[in-house]
């Protein structure tokens, strides 16, 4: 991650975004000492008084963990 400072992070258009429920934004942060990704969509609001932007954030770690795990297994032949 670029960013290592505490309750801060980065954020960029997702240049990758291929389907619509790809976010049109994506980046990482640090929250109380734990990494996160963020992901967030430009959404119009239902009365049509403008738009806004809905936000998701995922421990990094949890995801990680249980990756790395998986890819270290053996397997017996």
């Amino acid at each position: 991650m670029s960013n290592e400072y505490d309750m801060s992070g980065i954020f960029s258009r997702n240049d990758f975004k291929k389907e619509e429920k790809h976010p049109d934004y994506k980046g990482d942060c640090v929250i109380e000492g734990k990494k996160m990704k963020i992901a967030g969509w430009i959404r119009d609001r239902k009365d049509g008084s403008g738009k806004y932007m809905s936000l998701k954030f995922e421990v990094m770690e949890d995801k990680q963990v249980s990756q790395a795990a998986s890819n270290d297994e053996e397997v017996p032949f």
